[in-house]
């Protein structure tokens, strides 16, 4: 009885203290040049796997803002496809998508608010509350290729699109996993296969 009790306790402090479990800051974001991502494709016209490297930063001289530049390598079945540049930056306490090489969006979009947490929920406009939304729905583990991840899952809303549409991101990893389900359709998926925070090593077989 004393440790229902107790247990009670517990959880009437951590809620009436506003506690909101584990975060994601944006500093746990990897934004760092030489960042290297991996992954493999499903359902996607470009290819069956990708390299996502970031290459640096790039000021936009008429938004004034300073871009995060990610080159984006696709390839299919082992042989280079094409590739084409990615355009991020942080902002206030949010992380928005800027667009790709030769496009830039006039409304850049909201992909993760920080700081990330389990029943977080931000619109894609804050003026448009009837529209598309962006919501955290769970902070869970999930199993992946490089190993084991404790992922933030966001689930993005948007009427316009069938279908239902997830992103995982993990801390100090970044995008792991994406969904995007289409009931009568092909689907896509995209899984981390490995990633280097330091760059990829030049020698990754021990061949001499």
């Amino acid at each position: 009885m004393k440790k229902i009790t107790a247990a009670f306790l517990v959880l009437l402090v951590l809620g009436c203290s506003g506690w909101r479990g584990p975060e994601m800051e944006a500093e746990e974001y990897p934004l760092k040049t030489g960042t290297v991502h991996i992954y493999q494709l499903k359902g996607f016209s470009s290819g069956d796997s990708m390299v996502s490297t970031v290459i640096g930063t790039r000021r936009h001289s008429s938004s004034d803002r300073t871009l995060y530049v990610d080159s984006i390598a696709y390839f299919a079945d082992d042989s280079f496809n094409y590739s084409i540049e990615e355009y991020y930056y942080l902002s206030g306490n949010h992380l928005y998508y800027y667009g790709e090489e030769g496009s830039y969006l006039t409304e850049p979009i909201p992909l993760i608010a920080f700081p990330l947490y389990e029943g977080r929920f931000w619109y894609l406009d804050d003026e448009d509350t009837l529209g598309e939304y962006y919501e955290c729905i769970e902070y869970d583990t999930i199993f992946l290729e490089p190993g084991r991840y404790r992922t933030f899952c966001i689930e993005h809303s948007n009427t316009g699109s069938s279908g239902l549409v997830r992103y995982w991101y993990a801390p100090d990893v970044g995008l792991v996993k994406f969904s995007h389900s289409i009931p009568h359709g092909e689907s896509q998926f995209k899984e981390l296969l490995a990633y280097y925070p330091g760059g990829i090593p030049e020698d990754t077989t021990g061949d001499e």
